[in-house]
Order: C-alpha cells, then structure tokens, then sequence
C-alpha cells in the first residue's frame, strides 16, 4: 500500500484536524528514501499544521506518526494528561521535546508505552483505565479500548469512520493527500 493511501486510510481524522494524531507501519527501502519521503511530505503537509516523523525502524518497516503539534499542545496540557506524562518519566511537555521522548521511549522499549494513547487523541480517563486493568474489562473496543464516556466515545468513533470513508472516496477520486489536509 502506498504511504499516501496510508496516510488516509489510517491519519484521514487527523488530516482532518478531528485528532491530534495518528500512527501507521509502512515499508521503505532505504533510511535515505524514508527520510527522503518524510521531508517531502512534510513539505506539503507541515504549512497545514500536519507533521509526520519517524517513531521507530526495524528491518524495512516503520512506524509513523502524524500529528498536529497545536491540537497536541492542548491535549498534552490538560492537567490529568500532564501529570500522567511527568509520572511516565517526560521532562518536558513542548510538542518537540515530548515528541521525542516519545520516539525514545518507542524506539528503545520492548513494550508499548501506554502513554501513546494521549499523543493520538485518547482521553486521559481511557489511557489510565487500560493501564488500570491491563487491557481488560473495557466497555467498548473501537479506534482504542473505552472505559470512560462510552456514549460520546462512540459517537466520535462514527465521526472517524465516517471521515475516513469520505476522505478514501475523495482520494480514489483523485483528491491528494495535501487537497484532503484541512488546514490550522
């Protein structure tokens, strides 16, 4: 699959400006080509407010993430998310600087960091319950595990889809990528 069928299959709410973030693995040839191939859509994306870096390689696979650092900046400064990051060892909560904690974190962990979760959108009360109880006993399973307003989590849930068809349809029609981005 292309990274620009990727990028709106997996990202198109975040393209959308209706989540902070998004992450998909793609395959890539080279370290020269991944990195060639994030400049240029950073390139196109970055004057959008949309970022993409590179989280983690192994092999010829890669982990992406897309965000908007502004929509970040506001989710990483609620307070319960703030604290959350600080008791995960984050020393720092300029998009920057957690960004790349969190590509540290990615890169040298065995395991997920569970505090992804805050850097694609997912509330805070979502975040620690999956922590709370490893992963079981949530109340709906949809873009990520719910434990917390499952009512409106749902509904936001059929927002996504909803985006995500209208944003392939678009894009099978022609549409790039840089036409789907809303902009900041």
């Amino acid at each position: 699959m292309s990274i620009d069928r990727q990028l709106v299959a997996y990202c198109a709410p975040t393209l959308a400006g209706i989540k902070s973030g998004s992450i998909f693995n793609c395959s890539y040839e080279s370290c020269d080509e991944l990195r060639r191939i994030i400049r240029g859509w950073n390139r196109a994306l970055n004057e959008k407010g949309v970022y993409l870096t590179i989280l983690k390689t192994w092999e010829s696979r890669a982990m992406l993430y897309v965000y908007r650092p502004v929509m970040l900046y506001r989710d990483l400064r609620v307070h319960r998310a703030a604290r959350y990051l600080k008791n995960a060892g984050y020393t720092s909560l300029n998009v920057a600087d957690a960004v790349e904690t969190l590509r540290r974190r990615v890169a040298l962990g065995e395991s997920f960091p569970h505090e992804i979760g805050l850097f694609l959108g997912y509330p805070v009360g979502d975040v620690e319950a999956f922590v709370k109880n490893r992963g079981r006993n949530c109340k709906y399973c949809g873009f990520w595990k719910v434990y917390c307003d499952e009512e409106n989590t749902i509904a936001l849930f059929a927002r996504f889809k909803r985006c995500i068809n209208v944003y392939m349809s678009q894009w099978r029609d022609g549409k790039s990528v840089a036409q789907l981005t809303v902009a900041a």
